[in-house]
């Protein structure tokens, strides 16, 4: 992770934030489980519904 900050006068600030991918496809997919197991939408069992429709 790489993090950049920027002064651009002296109350304000730039921040920057490189995240690789691998690790933003982690927390995504962590995410999704948990959201996905309280997720109740009729025709679905719950924890069944689609990534799609989430």
């Amino acid at each position: 992770m790489k993090i950049q900050v920027e002064d651009l006068s002296p109350v304000r600030k730039k921040l920057s934030i490189e995240v690789e991918p691998e690790k933003v496809k982690e927390e995504w997919e962590t995410v999704y489980r948990g959201v996905n197991k309280k997720v109740k939408m009729k025709g679905f069992r719950p924890g069944k519904v689609p990534r799609s429709l989430v």
